[in-house]
């Protein structure tokens, strides 16, 4: 008998709509080092244990796309933001943003600048994820303001700065003040997010 993973292990059964192993890819694990080595590792397995949809079959990707269609005529959403983006390719986020139809910012929780710019197109914009890094590297690590200059001049793979989602704290991350005891500071980071773009 299989070991029973995620909250639905391997019983696809008791899902609606995606009730199919095919539905899925093939089980494996993300492990850390994929985020920087081994993207095809980071779309095909589960993150966190959790069944991961296989997008590049045709009931699933069309299901996802009338479903988010629908979604935003049904309660007239203006905008969407969508988590662990890397999780899924590229062209599925390219064909979900045109089926939506409306604003899309999407999670690549990664310092990397290139590899966030990559999903600016596929999707309207980004949570600025190398902006956070930095921001933390200088107002909590003590690094050199400095480096936020060099920040800018890395910022240019981006297609549109000014529809990046800036930010100092979120949910995914411990809070600035719960890591760094510094009000001031943490002050900064606030007023510098919303008008950091060049």
């Amino acid at each position: 008998q299989r070991r029973v993973h995620g909250p639905v292990g391997f019983d696809f059964g008791q899902i609606d709509t995606f009730n199919k192993p095919e539905h899925y890819h093939d089980y494996c694990q993300i492990n850390m080092e994929d985020f920087a080595n081994n993207q095809w590792r980071v779309e095909h397995c589960r993150l966190a244990d959790l069944p991961d949809l296989n997008q590049d079959n045709p009931f699933v990707r069309q299901t996802l796309l009338n479903w988010i269609s629908n979604l935003i005529k049904k309660y007239q959403i203006d905008g969407i933001r969508i988590d662990t983006i890397p999780e899924v390719a590229k062209d599925f986020w390219t064909e979900f943003s045109q089926a939506a139809g409306v604003f899309t910012i999407g999670e690549a929780f990664d310092p990397r600048y290139d590899y966030v710019a990559g999903y600016q197109g596929p999707l309207d914009a980004t949570l600025n994820y190398p902006l956070y890094f930095e921001l933390k590297a200088v107002l909590q690590q003590g690094r050199s303001m400095y480096d936020l200059r060099d920040h800018y001049k890395r910022m240019g793979v981006f297609r549109e700065q000014e529809v990046l989602g800036n930010f100092i704290d979120n949910h995914d991350n411990a809070r600035f003040l719960h890591c760094y005891d510094n009000l001031n500071r943490w002050k900064t980071g606030v007023v510098f997010t919303p008008v950091s773009y060049t």
